[in-house]
């Protein structure tokens, strides 16, 4: 499980957000998705403005051997964006 949070920093038009536009990628390659529920309280999905923020939990199934887990958020926009961040245990 992961407590995330996502802002329009500064995107003029409202930007979607979504816990399954997470994912994790491990060292080998593998990706896992993000799970349909995590604990409460969870990251829902919607819109942000400019200057909005929200916060919650997403959760994944990972295998305790998976190492140098990146963490990548990609969201269905227009033009399309990805941001990527390393995770330590």
């Amino acid at each position: 499980m992961l407590d995330v949070s996502v802002e329009n920093v500064n995107s003029s038009r409202d930007v979607p957000y979504n816990p399954l536009y997470f994912r994790l990628r491990a060292a080998d390659g593998t990706e896992y998705d993000a799970e349909f529920l995590a604990p409460e309280p969870h990251l829902g999905a919607g819109q942000l403005s400019r200057g909005d923020r929200v916060r919650g939990n997403i959760a994944f199934e990972v295998p305790t051997s998976a190492t140098g887990l990146l963490l990548i958020y990609e969201p269905i926009t227009f033009p399309s964006f990805q941001i990527r961040i390393k995770l330590s245990r």
